[in-house]
């Protein structure tokens, strides 16, 4: 198969078909992959012989290595995975094709609304292949926040307002991100408990900085429902709360009052949090972050924000925010 299709559609609708009208079983008498192509309209000979990668999604090995053999005289990463992640890649890299063109076109406006040269702005930012192409940021977890993503983004969304230029992918960004903290709020109140903690709330492990730090946000919407909660971190200081204090104009009422509790929420180890709550979140992939947990109770969940060890993973009562 190389069409684009959704998710399953190969498993779940291609399979049976061809076994119900061959009456062959698959991975036995015949081998299925799901196998999407990447050729550009136009270079599409160019692309097949120098790709970027090239994949390959397996029902079984057998499969996999069959169609694999096409490929040993081309020169490039061939990456075999399952049938699902095979089918859902293709629509991924088409998505954020559409998202390069769309943020590339609103930079452009504001640059032109601003009098500055919207390709020289461009051709500096493609330079960083360390921060801007690359797979860094690229990886599904929990909210940005820190002292400049949101606020730079409330200034570039600010100038193009005022500028009068529309700019709705940029628009969306800070109601993305807000929506995210809505969704492990979730997580958590469909697990019917009252007793939460959370491990690591400063916006990354190894800073004190709780500037717009999202666990915070998720803090303070734990208290305004009721939850009874708790909160780990060692690298939490005064100096630290108090800088964070100077950047709430944009927070909400609930983030102001968990912020102004924090001091008080705070426990002195990871293990006394894991024993004292039903549901416990990691923000932060700590060493002793991952150890307390070995010592919950296996009634509690762990909301895991960070992508946690596999180990962990396969512990009862684990969720991932989105995975």
């Amino acid at each position: 198969m190389r069409s684009t299709v959704p998710a399953g559609t190969t498993r779940r609708i291609v399979l049976p078909e061809i076994e119900r009208l061959s009456g062959k079983q698959c991975g036995r008498d015949f081998g299925l992959c799901f196998h999407p192509e990447f050729l550009r309209e136009g270079v599409a000979i160019a692309d097949f012989y120098a790709p970027p990668k090239t994949v390959i999604g397996e029902h079984d090995e057998r499969s996999g290595e069959t169609l694999a053999r096409v490929y040993r005289s081309i020169e490039a990463p061939l990456l075999r995975t399952s049938i699902e992640a095979a089918e859902m890649v293709k629509y991924v890299d088409n998505t954020w094709h559409a998202v390069k063109v769309a943020f590339a076109n609103e930079i452009g406006k504001i640059c032109q609304s601003a009098e500055v040269d919207s390709h020289k702005v461009m051709d500096i930012f493609v330079q960083d292949r360390k921060l801007n192409l690359s797979p860094y940021y690229l990886k599904p977890g929990f909210a940005f926040g820190g002292s400049c993503l949101p606020k730079d983004v409330r200034a570039i969304t600010g100038l193009a307002h005022a500028n009068g230029v529309e700019v709705p992918l940029i628009d969306s960004l800070l109601r993305s991100n807000d929506s995210h903290i809505d969704h492990a709020f979730r997580l958590i109140a469909e697990t019917g408990a009252k007793r939460v903690g959370l491990l690591g709330v400063t916006f990354k492990d190894g800073t004190d900085d709780l500037r717009e730090s999202p666990q915070i946000d998720l803090l303070g919407r734990l208290i305004d429902a009721g939850y009874k909660v708790l909160a780990h971190d060692r690298n939490v200081n005064t100096a630290g709360v108090r800088l964070a204090g100077g950047y709430l104009k944009a927070a909400n009422p609930a983030t102001r009052v968990a912020l102004q509790l924090l001091p008080d929420l705070l426990t002195d180890t990871a293990g006394e949090l894991v024993s004292a709550c039903d549901v416990i979140v990691v923000s932060h992939g700590t060493p002793d972050f991952i150890a307390a947990l070995e010592a919950r109770h296996p009634d509690s969940t762990v909301i895991d924000l960070v992508r946690l060890p596999a180990a962990v993973q396969e512990q009862p009562g684990y969720r991932g925010v989105c995975w």
